[in-house]
Order: C-alpha cells, then sequence, then structure tokens
C-alpha cells in the first residue's frame, strides 16, 4: 500500500538544474527492477533513501519521468489523440525501458501501436 509505503527521493537531472522528487517506494521496487535493486540494500542509494536518475541517463527530463510516474501510479495512459500524444506515450516507453519496468514498457508499446494502427485507418 502506497499509504504505509516509505518515500524516497528521485533525483533528475544535473546538479545546476536538478528536479527533485518523492515518491513511494513500495509501489516503484514493485514495478522498477532498476529501482529493486537501487533499494535493495547492496547499494548507497538504500541508505540515502535517492535515486540519482541522472547518474543511470543524463538526458532523462523530468517531463519524461513525471509522465512515466503518472502510468506507474495509475497504471492508465492519459491518451489525447493528437500529434503530442505519441511524444507522451514515447516519453513513458524511454524511461520504463531505462528503469527496467517490463509492464509499464508493454503498456506503452500497446498504446503507440493502437495510435498507429488509428492513423492509418484514419488515414
Amino acid at each position: 500500500s502506497f499509504i504505509t509505503s516509505p518515500l524516497i527521493k528521485v533525483l533528475v537531472g544535473p546538479e545546476s538544474n536538478r528536479s527533485e522528487l518523492f515518491i513511494h517506494q513500495n509501489i516503484i521496487t514493485a514495478r522498477s527492477k532498476c529501482f529493486a535493486s537501487a533499494l535493495s540494500g547492496q547499494w548507497n542509494s538504500s541508505e540515502t533513501r535517492t535515486v540519482n536518475l541522472y547518474e543511470l541517463d543524463p538526458d532523462l527530463t523530468t517531463t519524461q519521468v513525471t509522465h512515466y510516474l503518472e502510468t506507474v501510479y495509475t497504471n492508465k495512459l492519459a491518451t489525447r489523440g493528437d500529434d503530442a500524444n505519441y511524444g507522451y506515450l514515447c516519453n513513458v516507453y524511454i524511461v520504463a525501458e531505462q528503469l527496467l519496468d517490463v509492464q509499464t514498457r508493454n503498456l506503452a508499446l500497446q498504446a503507440i501501436y493502437e495510435c498507429v494502427r488509428e492513423f492509418h485507418a484514419d488515414g
């Protein structure tokens, strides 16, 4: 349950322009093998309760990570039915792939497929 789950700090971006996000450990470790490993006790992250995503991928943006986390928390993708939707879906896919989250990655891939199929059906 996220109510009883401890919070962890997630750092995104370089020190000069860093964002801090606070998320529930139990929710993210159930989905992401990367977070599960980082917080397993073998790494410094488990003691500091901080995961620095900039060290994993310096190109990840706060927007990408936020889109990913919205999907993890709701288990749904926000679809808008416009061209911006592709960018949103790609953001979710990219972060899920980086964080070794198969469930969210597959959800994003399915949504991308549906968008492409609808586009070609309308075209």
